[in-house]
């Protein structure tokens, strides 16, 4: 068998069932228009345009053990975790626990060799709380730069060893958090799948300099926060002026912009504008 299709044969033999049952465990319910690894958030049905990004996080959790998660949901990518990887020792944070409380539990109960652990809580405030070390990190939580960025400086203290594992998922949320990471730190291995969704990072964080470049990596994250609340501010305004002055509008408006994939295209754009 070749190592391409061993995730397909055990996803087709196993994966696809426990797919379905996690949409029955959730009363065949999803939040419309937020997908996951394996569906698009339109219907529930496997999505295999994504089977890069699937492929990815299956071969990255068949070599580590302890893996902290961002972002919970329906489960799915626990799901790909745990069909790599039946032992693995998962802790998955999400704010929401409606989709991710009974996900978890059919996962915990069909694979009774796993150890899952769920963090009901905002995700900065857990990693704050946090004193567990982990091999891997997959980050697919409020794909906003802003967090994304924050949970990155938590996680570099949550490592096991000198070298900190993290996947992003979602990388159109954080073109710039990209750029500095692979500009000023220490990167030893980074992988983007041809779908381009999704981007994995090694980090050194036992060299002489890393103190140095994450003092650059700091200082950078700082402007590019800065210029993100900066057009955010200049859109909510140039809205409230000259298109609506409604404050429902508006916050829809806003949360758009964090929910839908071409609205967040749309705002990096702009932000590309004003670099």
């Amino acid at each position: 068998m070749k190592k391409d299709d061993e995730y397909l044969e055990l996803f087709n033999n196993k994966g696809k069932y426990h797919f379905e049952q996690l949409f029955v465990v959730n009363n065949k319910k999803f939040i419309k228009n937020c997908g996951s690894y394996l569906f698009d958030g339109q219907n529930y049905i496997y999505d295999s345009s994504m089977i890069e990004k699937q492929k990815l996080l299956f071969e990255l959790s068949k070599k580590n053990s302890k893996i902290l998660e961002i972002g919970t949901y329906m489960g799915h990518s626990i799901l790909i975790m745990l069909l790599a990887n039946p032992k693995a020792e998962i802790t998955s944070i999400d704010n929401n626990h409606l989709y991710a409380k009974p996900s978890l539990e059919y996962l915990q109960k069909n694979f009774p060799e796993a150890k899952i652990t769920f963090i009901h809580n905002d995700s900065l405030k857990a990693l704050k709380n946090l004193n567990e070390k982990f091999d891997l990190f997959h980050v697919d939580g409020t794909h906003r730069h802003e967090i994304i960025a924050k949970e990155f400086q938590y996680i570099l203290n949550l490592k096991k060893d000198d070298h900190v594992k993290i996947l992003f998922d979602d990388i159109v949320a954080m073109p710039h958090l990209k750029k500095n990471i692979l500009h000023n730190l220490p990167v030893t291995k980074s992988f983007l799948p041809n779908s381009k969704q999704n981007l994995y990072v090694e980090i050194n964080c036992n060299t002489k300099l890393f103190e140095q470049n994450l003092k650059k990596f700091k200082f950078q994250n700082f402007k590019d926060l800065v210029k993100y609340r900066m057009i955010k501010l200049l859109v909510r305004k140039a809205i409230r002026n000259g298109i609506v002055r409604n404050r429902t509008t508006v916050r829809l408006w806003d949360l758009s912009f964090e929910k839908f994939s071409i609205c967040r295209k749309l705002k990096n754009l702009l932000l590309e504008a004003i670099y």
